[in-house]
């Protein structure tokens, strides 16, 4: 049993589960404007951490102050926490700070997370990368430095799953998207760079990632991607309750039906006269021919 400080003992740990409870029932309507959550800075890393305005104000709120409810309310109310390894961790805010991936975060949907992974580099020159066995071109990560970033990441979220950015890997496609955001487990992402990584990071992880059939100078811009495509499909980042599933490639290989706005007639080019019907039938009878007739 727990005691909260701010009350009995006994009285004080019924009072938590009740404000946990209460939390867990609102936590959709709550969501608003909160803030940055306690640091979890680890003494020899710079694990920079970003997530919603007014969320630690919020939760105190809902929480009358008390410390215990406040930490079981953030771990219930974050949906997913991304955490990025990278050398370059400098990239990421302008991408993830902007859109709907800030909209996430400011409603505490999702907390992002940036590990520099030369504050675990070797030495007092902070080394990460050596030479390969065998001869040849270029510098690879190190294993020491990868695993105990990684550890690091681990230790903050034990039920992450590890993601390493590689032309190895699978290739990223939309259903891998969904599965992965259904799934609501944090995210920690390897970014690899140079002429790669050590072979045994490998053991860390639980899913190669491939944006595609072409090189990049490191893992970062693809990790954008892959972090993008998740978190928009997260519940209550996109406007419309239906916004995701009408999108391209959300059922294999569909894509998107034509869309049209005011106005109606723009340089001669007009709305297709089935849009301005009113017939709701006939007007998802011609989107489902319109994305058919599209398929790759």
């Amino acid at each position: 049993m727990i005691a909260c400080p701010d009350l009995p003992f006994q009285a004080g740990h019924r009072e938590c589960q009740r404000r946990v409870r209460f939390g867990r029932s609102i936590r959709r309507r709550v969501m608003p404007d909160y803030a940055k959550p306690h640091s979890h800075n680890a003494p020899q890393a710079n694990h920079q951490q970003s997530s919603g305005k007014g969320f630690r104000v919020g939760l105190e709120e809902i929480a009358h102050g008390c410390p215990f409810a406040i930490s079981i309310l953030y771990y219930i109310m974050i949906d997913m926490k991304v955490q990025i390894i990278s050398l370059f961790p400098e990239m990421f805010p302008p991408v993830l700070e902007t859109s709907m991936l800030f909209k996430a975060k400011d409603k505490g949907i999702v907390e992002y997370s940036y590990i520099n992974l030369r504050d675990f580099g070797l030495g007092p020159r902070k080394t990460v990368d050596d030479t390969p066995y065998g001869g040849g071109d270029g510098m690879l990560l190190k294993p020491e430095p990868l695993f105990a970033a990684v550890e690091h990441a681990i230790g903050y979220d034990p039920v992450a799953k590890v993601y390493l950015m590689t032309p190895r890997g699978e290739r990223f496609v939309q259903k891998r998207a969904q599965e992965i955001a259904d799934e609501k487990k944090g995210m920690i992402i390897i970014c690899a760079r140079y002429e790669g990584y050590d072979e045994r990071i490998t053991a860390l992880v639980d899913r190669q990632i491939s944006i595609g059939d072409f090189v990049l100078t490191g893992g970062e811009l693809p990790a954008m991607m892959l972090v993008d495509a998740v978190v928009r499909l997260l519940p209550g980042v996109l406007g419309g309750e239906k916004s995701a599933e009408i999108e391209s490639f959300s059922h294999g290989n569909n894509l998107e039906f034509p869309q049209y706005t005011r106005p109606e007639d723009f340089r001669g080019m007009k709305v297709p006269e089935v849009l301005l019907s009113g017939n709701h039938a006939q007007i998802e009878a011609w989107r489902k021919q319109q994305s058919d007739a599209q398929k790759k």
